[in-house]
């Protein structure tokens, strides 16, 4: 077998191994975090003994989300079979995750983890080294340096695997937060399709793909039936949207980071995230596109990285079941949380059809999550200690405590800091033009905020510039609203009705024409028609 030494895509090479949002930020691919596991291509898989099958993709409607894991189990449940792989004269124990797309008999190993352990480790990875790292990188992954050397620090032939027989727990997060396969993520290519067309024809079908095609036009639960009144909605200043393009999207999670960042989103730990209990606003949905006929090619998948946040629904379904009145409606479009008024039912979150909405089990922001079974002690447990999480904090932004529901928000601290600014900037230009201070008072139309002057921390974050967020008041002016306007926006589940604020762009590819597969388009609609 060939081995490939990789960086990994949180920690890179270790150097950010203490680093808990990178920890549990999950790889882009395989969707694992807080460890680092060997990939391999579901037919090395089987040659190895791993499965009695071939691993293939579970087809949740036409588009994968999730790979088959009946054997591996599921959540807190999920395993991975370990294999002793040995080369260059050093051995390594480390479990393993079938990877599509990657080439057969080839091995390809995350560096970075494995830095330091504890008396809590229950795999014997490596010596009791607890100076080597902080508390976060602890019992984090396996060390695949030893089998690294100066003259094979890329990749090297020749290595034996064996199976050992034992399992290791995973935290994988891909199968967390399902909306399943409702043409979710949408794609074009400028290529010739037999069945879609050309180009031009396939962007008339960006609206209609999936049950959108033969849904009745959806009118917002804030305007009068006829669609004649005034809208309830009824600031004229700012009405907040975003539009977020799936062909600059290359699943990075640096909005993912940033918004944790921004808004003291706190880590959990590899239990609670095999749990399913993850507290990012942000989830990056993972697809593998199949072909009309339903086939998927395992060596050659199509990859396509979607960001879901909370949409801020203009008809809200989580607003329609709080018993306590906790989400409401702000006048600027904005679905918004009152955290005080939580009681923790979980209705609203059971009746998102986006799961966007995170549930704090436990006082992550105040017990440390890293320490085992620590959480569930409660005021008994180990407090996070030093003044490194109250600095570390935005002063801006609540922090949620046990029991509250929590979301992505359109980042209203910095929506309500402009409102503050440019109201305090309108009253010192009349007072410098030599106005006393009774006649200094703005106009309405004075107080909105300039176009495109708000940046959202993911939209700040993001490299690519996938994400633009702005004023739908501000029309072709703001470019969020143009980019609403094109061919390729789509609103997600559009068909049952809920009028979200933010809007994606359907993915366009531009394959070289003398390439096998460029006329292919990834289908998301088979089984919903």
């Amino acid at each position: 077998y060939e081995v490939v030494f990789a960086t990994d895509a949180s920690v890179y090479d270790g150097r950010w191994i203490d680093n808990g949002w990178l920890q549990e930020a999950p790889d882009p691919i395989s969707k694992l975090c807080w460890d680092n596991a060997a990939l391999i291509a579901p037919q090395t898989a089987k040659d190895m003994g791993l499965y009695e099958e071939i691993v293939e993709l579970e087809k949740v409607s036409a588009l994968g989300k999730r790979t088959n894991v009946g054997e591996d189990g599921e959540g807190e449940h999920r395993t991975g079979p370990m294999i002793k792989i040995t080369v260059n004269g050093a051995s390594l124990e480390i479990p393993v995750m079938i990877s599509f797309g990657q080439a057969e008999k080839t091995i390809v190993l995350p560096l970075g983890y494995g830095q330091g352990f504890d008396d809590q480790d229950k795999f014997d990875r490596g010596p009791k080294n607890t100076g080597a790292t902080g508390q976060v990188g602890l019992n984090s992954g396996f060390n695949a340096y030893p089998l690294r050397t100066a003259a094979a620090s890329y990749f090297v032939t020749g290595a034996t695997v064996e199976k050992t027989g034992k399992r290791y727990p995973l935290a994988v997060i891909q199968e967390h937060h399902a909306m399943y396969g409702r043409a979710l993520a949408r794609e074009v290519s400028t290529q010739t399709d037999e069945a879609k067309g050309s180009f031009a024809k396939q962007l008339e079908g960006v609206k209609l793909q999936g049950n959108d095609g033969h849904a009745p036009p959806n009118i917002t639960l804030y305007k009068q039936q006829d669609n004649k009144g005034v809208s309830h909605l009824w600031d004229e200043l700012h009405q907040w949207g975003m539009s977020i393009d799936l062909s600059s999207c290359m699943g990075c999670n640096a909005c993912l980071i940033a918004c944790q960042a921004e808004n003291n989103i706190p880590i959990v730990g590899k239990e609670q995230v095999a749990r399913g209990r993850e507290m990012h606003w942000i989830r990056m949905d993972r697809y593998y596109a199949i072909d009309e006929h339903n086939d998927f090619d395992p060596g050659n998948p199509s990859f396509v990285p979607q960001p879901v946040a909370c949409v801020q629904c203009e008809s809200a379904p989580c607003e329609t079941v709080c018993p306590v009145n906790a989400t409401v409606h702000s006048e600027d479009g904005l679905n918004v949380m009152a955290y005080n008024r939580c009681i923790g039912t979980r209705y609203c979150a059971n009746n998102c059809p986006y799961k966007a909405r995170r549930f704090n089990f436990f006082d992550y922001n105040k017990r440390n999550p890293l320490v085992a079974h620590n959480l569930y002690k409660g005021p008994f447990g180990e407090k996070q200690v030093g003044t490194a999480p109250h600095l570390q904090r935005n002063p801006n932004v609540s922090v949620r405590m046990r029991g509250v529901m929590e979301k992505c928000t359109y980042c209203v601290q910095r929506l309500k800091d402009a409102k503050i600014r440019q109201k305090r900037g309108q009253k010192q230009e009349a007072l410098l033009a030599g106005k006393a201070s009774p006649d200094s008072q703005v106009t309405t139309h004075t107080l909105r905020i300039p176009v495109d002057s708000v940046k959202v921390a993911c939209q700040e974050a993001c490299p690519a510039g996938g994400i633009e967020f702005g004023n739908l008041k501000d029309g072709d002016k703001s470019v969020m609203v143009r980019a609403k306007g094109v061919d390729r926006n789509y609103d997600l589940l559009n068909y049952i009705g809920t009028k979200p604020r933010t809007s994606y762009l359907a993915r366009v590819k531009n394959p070289n024409d003398k390439m096998p597969d460029a006329a292919f388009i990834g289908k998301a609609t088979i089984h919903m028609h």
